[in-house]
């Protein structure tokens, strides 16, 4: 039997053409052809580095066609590397579908990690959580927007949206409608020339926006309520609860982290009191 060819998932710069991985570039370098959702765009990576590799078109539109078209070249014997318009295939981009086929056909997948914008977004927001929600690009429809929205309102992690620039006031809108003035980080056009990042709560953003011409591509964290507890709450709502945890065996390291993240409150302040709590239950 024919020795069958490998599919490889390859991320590529979301805007500076310079983060890119050494793998990355030997993967391109010697694929017998590129899968990629934007050819003029993946042609302008590859001219940057000086590679001429066969290009196929690989959209959505057409995900089905060229998926049979591409299986059919790795089982005989073809290696191809997918590429999406920028980032990671997969998310928030095509390459699920090509990748589900290819696993049913028993073809080698082999992914060569790198940048994406939602990690990019995390990177930088400095936020204290360990969790997050990602959406990617919620739905156009007004409605259905909403309604995912509205399954989130009580949500207690930050959550991570990407949207386009038609799109982006409309959105904010929405989650304004949704969530109230909610404080939100708004990432635009990581990494390439007019990054630019805002921290503020939405009513102003988007009285700020509707006097700009709004252009490039969008990373959206809304953030939790910060509910503040003072030492009452902490008597008549949490107390118990942090009590049945220490008896439970977990570590005040454990609990402390979960109160904070749960309530908005400061981890060291959190830590405190449940030292505290511990002493009372088993003194010293």
């Amino acid at each position: 039997m024919d020795k069958q060819g490998i599919l490889y998932i390859v991320a590529t710069p979301i805007g500076n053409l310079e983060d890119i991985t050494l793998r990355a570039l030997r993967v391109l370098k010697e694929a017998d052809l590129i899968a990629s959702e934007n050819i003029s765009r993946t042609k302008g990576l590859l001219n940057y580095y000086g590679i001429k590799k066969p290009l196929i078109s690989h959209r959505r539109e057409n995900q089905e066609r060229i998926t049979k078209k591409i299986i059919n070249m790795i089982k005989s014997g073809k290696d191809v590397a997918l590429v999406s318009d920028a980032g990671t295939p997969g998310i928030s981009d095509p390459g699920a579908y090509l990748v589900n086929k290819a696993r049913q056909e028993g073809i080698k997948i082999v992914p060569v990690p790198g940048v994406s914008a939602l990690s990019t977004a995390i990177s930088i927001s400095g936020l204290p959580y360990s969790e997050f929600i990602f959406l990617g690009f919620l739905p156009s429809h007004r409605k259905k927007r909403k309604r995912k929205l509205l399954q989130l309102h009580n949500f207690s992690y930050p959550i991570v949206i990407f949207e386009s620039p038609h799109r982006l006031l409309n959105t904010l809108t929405d989650i304004k409608e949704t969530f109230g003035n909610r404080k939100i980080l708004l990432f635009k056009e990581l990494t390439k020339l007019h990054e630019e990042i805002k921290e503020a709560e939405l009513e102003k953003l988007i009285d700020e926006l509707k006097t700009m011409d709004i252009k490039g591509e969008y990373v959206i964290i809304i953030l939790p309520e910060n509910k503040l507890i003072d030492e009452d709450d902490w008597k008549d709502e949490f107390l118990s609860e942090v009590d049945m945890m220490l008896r439970e065996g977990l570590s005040t390291k454990d609990i402390a982290e979960y109160i904070s993240k749960k309530e908005g409150l400061s981890y060291r302040k959190a830590y405190k009191k449940c030292l505290e709590r511990k002493k009372v239950l088993y003194g010293g």
